[in-house]
């Protein structure tokens, strides 16, 4: 297994690769139209060496582009090699039968007229297997650079150095936030290596509130959070009891895809900030709390519920940020005056999200009926 996604480190991605050998499919067929006939000995023979020539191009390419060598368009010519030689390849395996049904159309004018001179085919078949990938590489590129931004912001060491890696097959010399992928893939592996080492050392037999802690921290942050949850569920209760607990928990849960029960872990947490001495520290907990449970409601379909979190944490921290949490969430169920002018006040309160924010008055404006009610500015 790890040598067949080694395999594909040219392409970061199975899809990617996917995507480049359906699109490789047509030029392949092309190039096999111009082989003179073969016996099937040969022909095996030429497909178990463009197999090899596949595999060692992927090798060298893939070495080769976490070092930022290699240009982007260097790059996407390579990944056309390689699936045209793997496509070919599979082709020539195939068998007679199924050659002739696939080449018929270019080379059998009663089957198919030559609509096109033979140069032109082989422009259109390369231009198919050229241009398609590298939309859909770019395509994938952006939205992994912004799941890349939400992992680092949410520390999730572990996730981000899988997504640097695969970054850095897709596009070496991307910057993140202004800092160029291979030393935030270095900063982030040493990081990564530091935690493992920490997880790694045996905890003694019993171990004080302080060690679990940087336990339970380390494995959250390498998204272990089975491992976490075996740590956090005797501090939730009885006398080990630890409010912070609960919180842990909700998040672990949320991570884990059980929204229920992170919303029940994040409510545990609410109840009992709640109940205490108002301070900064019992607001910042209910906060955290709110917005767990907003997102568990969310995933649950239960949109009066999220709605209700979400006027909740405003309620209890009026922040820029969590106005536009709101707005968001009342984009979403197609609320849009109350959307306008939660954004309205995300950007007053906080004039640096004023572009965010206007993107998002803008979209409404754009697509509900409601437009009038939007404000313009």
């Amino acid at each position: 297994m790890n040598e067949a996604l080694s395999c594909l480190n040219a392409f970061g991605r199975w899809d990617v690769f996917g995507c480049g050998l359906i699109c490789a499919v047509p030029l392949a067929v092309w190039l096999q139209t111009q082989l003179p006939p073969v016996q099937r000995t040969t022909r095996l023979m030429l497909a178990i060496g463009l197999a090899i020539v596949s595999l060692s191009l992927t090798e060298l390419l893939g070495n080769l582009l976490p070092m930022t060598s290699v240009g982007p368009v260097s790059a996407a010519l390579g990944r056309v090699a390689i699936s045209t030689c793997v496509a070919l390849s599979g082709l020539l395996l195939v068998g007679t039968k199924v050659q002739r049904l696939s080449t018929a159309w270019l080379v059998d004018p009663q089957t198919s007229p030559n609509l096109f001179p033979g140069w032109l085919t082989f422009a259109i078949v390369l231009g198919f297997a050229s241009v398609i990938p590298a939309v859909y590489c770019d395509s994938i590129t952006r939205g992994m650079q912004l799941t890349l931004q939400q992992s680092l912001q949410d520390q999730r060491v572990a996730r981000a150095n899988h997504q640097i890696r695969c970054l850095q097959q897709l596009r070496p010399r991307l910057q993140v936030d202004g800092v160029p992928l291979e030393r935030l893939g270095q900063q982030m592996g040493d990081w990564e290596q530091k935690l493992r080492h920490q997880v790694a050392r045996p905890l003694g037999p019993d171990p004080s509130l302080g060690q679990l802690g940087g336990r339970i921290a380390a494995l959250i942050h390498l998204d272990q959070n089975e491992q976490a949850l075996r740590l956090i569920r005797p501090l939730m209760t009885g006398e080990s009891f630890h409010p912070i607990s609960l919180d842990y928990a909700g998040l672990c849960y949320q991570r884990l895809g059980q929204a229920q029960e992170s919303m029940d872990a994040y409510q545990r947490s609410i109840d009992f900030w709640s109940a205490q001495t108002e301070s900064g520290k019992n607001r910042s907990a209910i906060a955290s709390g709110w917005k767990g449970v907003a997102y568990a409601a969310r995933r649950l379909d239960r949109r009066r519920q999220e709605e209700q979190a979400y006027q909740s944490l405003v309620t209890v921290a009026p922040t820029a940020q969590h106005h536009q949490l709101l707005a968001k969430c009342y984009r979403d169920h197609q609320k849009s005056s109350l959307a306008a002018k939660h954004a309205a006040i995300a950007s007053e309160m906080d004039p640096s999200l004023g572009e965010s924010t206007g993107a998002m008055l803008t979209t409404l404006a754009r697509d509900h009926f409601s437009c009038f009610l939007i404000p313009r500015r």
